[in-house]
């Protein structure tokens, strides 16, 4: 089975004029060796891939962490779901590592069966749980509501409100190099591949202690 077709969720990954036609994929795997430029990896369905990495080559190394550390000043990608009224519920928030800040700054829509969306922007403010507040229109406010807090995302040209459940998923990136493809790591890996059936990536990210990453 292929892996199937995605929009890119962490990169806006931005295809040059030669790729134009390349199909990018998001491919859960784990790492089977790394030779060279070539990563060997065997997807979450068993299919064993060969990747041609880039030279320079973006690694980025993701761990589970709480809802707490969505704090004042950091930059996050909200992954949210269309509510029946028009609201927005997070269903994963990625919080970016401050050299990617404003990667894909903006609200659009994703291509999912749920027809979710994704926000990249910067929480500035935490409200105490009495209730959300709002300060001169960028202000994030995080409080309670019913089942859930709300948060408010303020990016160039717009700020969106977004339910947040207390379970929701919360992942933090941090930066780091190729030393960590090493066999067993679990990694994503935002593929393109050519007409004639060869894959290859420039950005990759790998789990933390055993994580898999989202």
């Amino acid at each position: 089975m292929k892996p199937s077709l995605f929009v890119p969720v962490i990169f806006c990954l931005i295809a040059s004029t030669a790729h134009a036609q390349d199909a990018v994929q998001r491919i859960h795997a784990d790492v089977v060796a790394l030779q060279g430029q070539e990563l060997r990896i065997k997807t979450t369905s068993g299919e064993a891939l060969s990747i041609t990495l880039a030279n320079p080559l973006r690694v980025v190394q993701e761990s589970r962490v709480t809802l707490a550390a969505v704090v004042p000043g950091v930059f996050v990608g909200t992954t949210s779901e269309p509510q029946a009224d028009g609201s927005l519920r997070a269903v994963l928030i990625r919080i970016f590592p401050e050299a990617l800040r404003g990667t894909g700054e903006g609200h659009r829509p994703m291509n999912t069966p749920a027809h979710n969306t994704m926000t990249n922007a910067t929480v500035t403010r935490i409200a105490e749980p009495a209730g959300p507040t709002m300060t001169n229109a960028t202000v994030s406010a995080l409080g309670s509501a019913a089942q859930a807090h709300t948060m408010l995302l303020t990016y160039k040209g717009g700020e969106r409100l977004v339910q947040v459940p207390d379970d929701v998923p919360v992942v933090q990136d941090e930066m780091a190099g190729s030393a960590l493809l090493v066999p067993g790591a679990h990694v994503t890996v935002t593929a393109s591949q050519d007409a004639a059936g060869h894959f290859s990536a420039d950005r990759i990210i790998v789990g933390k202690d055993g994580f898999a990453p989202m």
